[in-house]
């Protein structure tokens, strides 16, 4: 599979599905020396993968519904 984000075109895919791992201790000490501009390219190019691979409506469920609904303090209890 290929994507591009300045096409926004995947090239060889019928189907897929998106797994992911849970951010290791090294990455998150490694993300938290990055710049802000360098967090805001990633964070940019993420929520343009989801959103023109999964569309508009995966794209709000998991950016704005589940961080709503699934806080720290409601995972905690």
């Amino acid at each position: 599979m290929q994507f591009s984000a300045k096409s926004k075109k995947v090239v060889g895919v019928r189907s897929f599905s998106v797994h992911h791992a849970q951010t290791t201790k090294l990455e998150h000490e490694k993300f938290k020396l990055l710049s802000k501009d360098e967090v805001v390219n990633k964070v940019r190019l993420q929520y343009e993968i989801v959103f023109d691979l999964l569309g508009e409506e995966t794209f709000v469920k998991w950016y704005q519904h589940y961080p709503e609904v699934y806080t720290k303090e409601k995972l905690n209890h």
